[in-house]
């Protein structure tokens, strides 16, 4: 189901693009990404030092002066890892994980400056809408990456879904170099209903049975404090540490910081800072 959902935004987005509309415009950007989970950093801030690369094209079609529908398409990379963190317990657990996430998207795009602030390069815009990511952990283990996914690290009947829905909100800073270009700074949150970005979830499975349903590979990955503690590959069996892996009640989101340089398609239409003057009478 999740699936079709994205080869419909990926409709979506085609219908857009060969729509006429004398205010479409264009644009690619770049900038970072980071996640939120259970592997992330203590601290507000903690997480900015696992951040990753991303990039994203946008189409956008303007509805009215103040209101845009946009398709998006996001590539960028989140990850995290245990040992980087400055709590014990959590270095003790001793996972890692990347995952480089692929995103369709729609959404609308309000500029409430039009309203207040006219003749000016700059304006501002909120973001909401809905897309489609498709997630697939992967981690280092003897030197060798693996695909966490089919494992299935917490004993899972079934792996976990390669497709999943996404809720974006956020806002942007507009800033018009001419009538034809603009830089756009954006800030998105991806809110999930999922929580396995980065593989972990519930509690640690029994070795035994991981090893019988999975492998003996699965059973290594699933549970990684043998090795910060120097001990021989198998179940750890440690007091005081438990059996707690992640927070099934916590879903996993991730955050995007981008600059986008934007390029109106019909620009002969356009007069003016701000949107304040666009002579189409499809965009009034």
């Amino acid at each position: 189901m999740i699936q079709k959902l994205y080869y419909f935004f990926v409709l979506c987005a085609f219908c857009l693009s060969t729509s006429v509309n004398c205010q479409n415009s264009f644009g690619l950007g770049f900038g970072f990404s980071v996640y939120k989970g259970d592997l992330s950093q203590p601290g507000v801030f903690g997480d900015l030092g696992q951040s990753g690369m991303a990039f994203n094209a946008v189409y956008r079609y303007q509805i009215k002066k103040s209101m845009r529908i946009r398709a998006g398409l996001y590539f960028g990379l989140v990850k995290g890892n245990d040992s980087a963190s400055s709590e014990l317990v959590q270095r003790q657990r001793n996972l890692s994980f990347n995952n480089n996430l692929s995103e369709l998207s729609l959404a609308f795009e309000y500029n409430f400056s039009n309203d207040y602030i006219g003749g000016s390069p700059f304006s501002f815009y909120t973001i909401a809408g809905l897309g489609v990511f498709k997630s697939n952990p992967m981690a280092y283990y003897n030197g060798l990456e693996y695909e966490l996914r089919p494992l299935q690290t917490e004993n899972q009947i079934n792996p976990y879904s390669l497709y999943n829905p996404v809720f974006l909100l956020g806002g942007g800073l507009e800033i018009e170099l001419n009538d034809a270009i603009s830089v756009n700074i954006e800030l998105l949150g991806r809110i999930t209903n999922f929580d396995y970005i980065d593989d972990v979830s519930g509690v640690y499975p029994v070795y035994s049975e991981m090893v019988e349903n999975h492998g003996i590979l699965s059973a290594n990955l699933s549970d990684r404090r043998d090795e910060f503690f120097g001990l021989a590959e198998g179940p750890v069996d440690i007091p005081g540490l438990g059996n707690k892996r992640g927070n099934p009640n916590s879903k996993d989101y991730y955050l995007t910081a981008m600059i986008n340089f934007m390029v109106r398609l019909n620009n002969e239409y356009y007069s003016g800072k701000n949107r304040k003057r666009i002579l189409c009478p499809s965009a009034r």
